[in-house]
């Protein structure tokens, strides 16, 4: 309790910096950027405390971390101070007061309820996710006397991986002095609350944005669908469209849930489960508690796997279709969740630039207003840091938290930018050099990290033979593909276009979207040696890819015959795009559209994010971004992850207005797609108490206490390196069992104290690396230190590795000759010992 406490008092100190810059950056927002003042001022401060350990400003301690809380607060009380004019701000239906005690409420009650699911399920374990090598890029970094950080996994290498997140856990860690195995589970518990109020931020701005809109007068502006005041929202609609975009975000999960009740009640027959094919459920047999299935790593695991893939031969592919609850529930502090909270701090900025109206009397876009004049100065320092440093942290940020989100927010903020001018008929090419000013700045701030980052794409693939099946494609996305569609024809309706016009528009652009889709694919297959291999083998008589010609025939008919996903998605998207080109018709009494005088209706942002979701989706329909495995799991993973982030807050805004709407069609609509909204909710119920075994046992926050029971001797020796042991010393301990292994219980001396070993999880170094001899190089040398019986042999394997502290515990008596280890009571001096476990210094202070 008293750890959890301390976090939160050290996480609001950084949020009260972030609310300190945001109320004077975001004030044109609805609700001035309080919903992501904590994500903004804990991105900063782990930016300070970065950019002061890695430009030698400091050395990494709990001084560092004080310096970047001085750093957030100074920002926020200079730019507090130095605005000359603070523009008018929305009026909220709500007032911000009681807002902000919203706000606070809905995030303290996410932080200490998902503390307690996660001190039901609190150990940092080897296998069932990522959790040892997260734990391990915690304490590496936190025992790094500088940055960039040891890889603990690596001895002499330094991280080559997207670690921002990492850094943050770090020094909320040094600050409130909880053990970093405690830091690592309140963390996670820290990002789902940030998620949950990061959605329920952005989603009242958006209402918000419609509701001024409105007030301009404007009946299509202020959504596209027709909204009027309806007996069927008992609340304020701003707060449960910003409730909605929350649960839906953070909370909702796919139709595992209902689908795993329809499986233990025994309602189906076994012919739908073997039609519906998702990974195992038609052949396996699963523990129930009543209609819930009970086993997380069980059911709960496969519906994280919902498309199938298999190989041209048919055997079955991974493909990963994680989604947020799932990652919270599973208990992983990876790089894809973490960075949930900055994604929708970004997707905010680019609502802001949209709107034309996120700056704070120093707007945040760039144009003719921002030239040099009477009034304004040429060089206008706190106009600088909102209009370009500030967004470039952040989006730089994302680069470093989690690579793949880069782009797609950076594209977002881009087109969001130039839409909201291109409807307000303003010149374009200020949005377009502010956005990549943006992004190259943002690049630039983390160059540090980049040089040391090697990334381990391999170019781009071909999806030749598997399309996803649309109803696996709906078991994910059904609440969202509802109201996506709903919004469509409601804001086509509102839009006074027929739906002949927009079936037209749409289908045309579908055709074009669907073609220029496969020549992209076409072309880059043809441009890689491996497709180039394939089209000559098709064009011949011979076996294909090693396969008989007609079950390569075969497999490509079974593609061509199952085009219905992305048919659908490419015609959602082409009907975005139509619908927003209407939004830029000239103004008629019937028409409505913006202009430079009037507050920018929210229809045609949340017409992007559908489309952007769309395409994401549709993509890795073609193609697929390379790397060791081979497959398109890794990509369908990343961008459906992000499509759903974006669909959440575009339909937790449909959602409400097609309830909200004068149609009839409309409410039904709306209703329905609600109504899977609480079928996705079955999900976490359900989960939830499987994960953390029912609530039972004894809870703790420690994700190392398990140790304690299982392996005692480990225990007690990574208690004494971590009280005795400064600095960052090398050691020698079992790698797995191969120079490749990974998902192992060995390297968990490293995984637990930072300490830099000679190898860890080799798999994953490949992975983080692209390379495989360092590893293959290293493995055989540390099986020989440990065998050998020759003592000048092992002196000179110390000094290569360099390594201070040898470790003999369990596992290495269990893997190596007693013979071998016996040596080194001649070779180096016992430091600690428990039970039959010894660590030995070999040298050095």
């Amino acid at each position: 309790m008293r750890d959890a406490l301390w976090w939160y008092l050290w996480l609001q100190a950084f949020a009260f910096g972030g609310w300190l810059i945001a109320s004077r950056w975001l004030v044109r927002l609805p609700d001035r950027g309080y919903g992501v003042s904590k994500a903004l001022g804990l991105t900063l401060g782990g930016f300070c405390y970065w950019a002061a350990v890695t430009s030698g400003l400091s050395t990494n301690h709990v001084g560092a971390a004080l310096l970047a809380l001085a750093g957030v607060w100074g920002v926020g009380l200079w730019l507090r101070y130095s605005a000359r004019d603070a523009n008018r701000a929305t009026q909220a239906p709500i007032p911000l007061a009681a807002l902000a005690i919203t706000t606070e409420a809905l995030f303290a009650l996410a932080f200490a309820g998902w503390a307690i699911v996660r001190a039901y399920s609190p150990d940092i374990m080897s296998a069932g996710g990522e959790k040892f090598m997260e734990s391990m890029m915690i304490n590496a970094i936190l025992r790094s006397p500088a940055f960039p950080p040891n890889d603990a996994w690596f001895s002499g290498f330094s991280i080559s991986y997207y670690y921002f997140g990492y850094i943050i856990f770090a020094m909320l860690i040094l600050l409130s002095g909880v053990a970093p195995a405690v830091g690592f589970n309140l963390g996670g518990a820290m990002i789902f609350a940030l998620t949950l109020i990061g959605g329920f931020s952005i989603g009242y701005n958006l209402w918000g944005q419609g509701a001024e809109a409105r007030g301009q007068g404007s009946e299509f502006g202020e959504s596209g669908v027709g909204i009027r005041k309806s007996s069927l929202l008992m609340f304020n609609p701003q707060f449960l469209t910003g409730l909605l975009t929350a649960l839906m975000l953070a909370l909702m999960g796919n139709l595992g849930g209902l689908m795993g009740a329809l499986k233990c009640s025994d309602a189906l027959p076994q012919s739908f489960w073997e039609w519906l094919d998702v990974r195992d459920t038609a052949t396996q047999t699963y523990a129930c508690n009543g209609l819930a299935p009970s086993e997380f790593y069980g059911w709960w695991w496969d519906w994280s796997r919902v498309v199938k893939d298999t190989t041209p031969t048919g055997q079955y592919q991974e493909t990963i279709t994680e989604i947020p609850i799932f990652s919270f529930v599973l208990g992983d502090n990876h790089p894809h969740v973490m960075a949930l909270p900055l994604a929708l701090l970004a997707l905010t900025l680019a609502l802001g630039n949209f709107a034309g109206e996120a700056g704070n009397g120093q707007d945040a876009k760039c144009d003719a207003r921002d030239l040099p004049s009477a009034s304004r100065p040429p060089f206008d320092l706190p106009r600088i840091t909102t209009s370009f440093v500030l967004p470039a942290i952040i989006f730089g940020g994302l680069a470093f938290m989690n690579t793949w989100d880069f782009p797609i927010y950076g594209a977002i903020f881009i087109a969001a930018s130039l839409l909201g001018r291109w409807l307000r008929r303003e010149p374009l090419l200020p949005a377009l050099l502010h956005g990549a000013g943006v992004m190259m700045l943002g690049y630039l701030l983390y160059l540090p990290w980049h040089v040391t980052f090697a990334s381990q794409a391999r170019g781009i693939g071909i999806n030749l033979f598997n399309g996803t099946r649309f109803v696996h494609f709906f078991l994910i996305y059904a609440p969202f593909l509802i109201a996506g569609a709903g919004f469509i024809a409601s804001t086509t309706r509102a839009a006074g276009m027929s739906a002949r016009a927009i079936v037209g528009r749409a289908a045309g652009l579908t055709a074009a979207t669907l073609i220029a889709s496969f020549v992209v694919a076409l072309a880059v297959g043809l441009a890689s040696p491996q497709g180039r291999a394939i089209a000559q083998e098709l064009s011949g008589a011979g076996p294909v890819m090693g396969m008989p010609r007609e079950q390569v025939s075969q497999r490509l008919v079974e593609r061509i015959t199952n085009p219905w996903t992305a048919l659908a998605l490419s015609g959602g998207a082409a009907a975005c795009a139509a619908l927003i080109l209407a939004y830029r018709a000239p103004k008629s009494a019937s028409h409505p559209s913006a202009t430079a005088d009037a507050p920018t209706p929210p229809a045609p942002f949340i017409l992007l994010l559908f489309g952007a979701g769309a395409l994401l989706t549709l993509l890795v329909e073609f193609v697929f971004l390379r790397d060791l495995f081979g497959t398109r799991m890794n990509t369908v993973f990343k961008l459906y992850y992000q499509a759903w982030t974006l669909w959440s807050v575009a339909g937790g805004f449909a959602i409400v207005s097609l309830i909200a709407a004068r149609q009839a069609a409309a409410k039904c609509v709306g209703g329905v797609a609600l109504a899977f909204v609480a079928l996705g909710l079955i999900y976490p119920i359900m989960a939830i108490p499987a994960r953390a075994n029912n609530f039972r046992g004894e809870p703790t926050l420690d994700g190392a206490a398990y140790l304690r029971r299982i392996h005692p001797e480990d225990a007690a020796m990574i208690a004494w390196l971590n009280a005795n042991v400064a600095g960052a010393p090398h050691i020698i301990e079992a790698p797995p069992s191969n120079a490749f292994g990974a998902y192992a219980y060995e390297g968990r001396i490293s995984t637990f104290t930072g300490l830099p070993t000679a190898l860890g999880w080799g798999g994953h170094e490949h992975q983080w690396r692209g390379t495989t001899d360092e590893q293959a190089r290293r493995f055989p040398l540390i099986e020989q230190l440990y065998n050998t019986t020759d003592l000048a042999e092992a002196r000179a394997l110390l000094r290569e590795f360099g390594a201070r502290y040898v470790i003999i515990g369990e596992t290495e008596r269990q893997r190596f000759s007693s013979e071998g280890l016996a040596k080194f009571e001649s070779l180096c001096a016992p430091a600690f010992q428990s039970g039959a476990s010894v660590i030995y210094h070999c040298g050095g202070p």
